[in-house]
């Protein structure tokens, strides 16, 4: 049960990531996004190590990894950091994995996150992590990191987006 509890605390601290970003506190953002980050590999450790994970864990811990995620790609588009069509596309790849996971669960298959989707998140969070240092302390010699990370995150996202549409393309025939 703790692992779900520190899942539920990131969704708290991605409020905090975004009315810090708002606010311009960005370094306030950028360390409250690490310790999201960190909850996030937390809160999968725990459960494994417990020996608690559930199927409230396997649709929380990736549902408060997409908040957190794409608020602050949002916000970074917002910024001008991110264009706003690599945006959407994250976010149109999130929604359909979202849903891939719902039909899943109204045929009673519950759907945890594939390794793909974890590099996709790791290589995210990674990303807005330099955008966020690059704010916080206006490094622009890390902007082709991050530029890099952004291309890199979309190359993820597309690939693990249609990795789950093949893998779940039974479940479409039946629905």
């Amino acid at each position: 049960m703790i692992a779900n509890y520190i899942t539920l605390f990131r969704l708290v601290l991605t409020v905090v990531v975004v009315w810090s970003l708002d606010a311009s506190h960005f370094i306030v953002a950028f360390f409250a996004f690490i310790l999201a980050a960190i909850s996030d590999w937390l809160d999968g450790y725990l459960a494994r190590k417990l020996n608690q994970e559930s199927a409230l864990g396997a649709l929380l811990d990736p549902l408060a990894d997409k908040v957190l995620v794409l608020a602050v790609f949002v916000f970074f588009s917002f910024l001008g950091l991110v264009p706003v069509w690599i945006t959407i596309i994250i976010m149109t790849r999130e929604l359909l994995v979202t849903g891939i996971r719902q039909l899943a669960m109204s045929q009673g298959v519950v759907m945890a996150a594939d390794k793909s989707g974890k590099y996709k998140t790791t290589i995210q969070m990674l990303t807005l992590i330099l955008g966020l240092v690059q704010l916080a302390y206006n490094l622009d010699s890390l902007s082709l990191y991050f530029e890099v990370g952004i291309w890199l995150s979309l190359a993820l996202t597309l690939y693990s987006g249609g990795f789950y549409c093949w893998i779940s393309r039974g479940m479409f025939k039946k629905a």
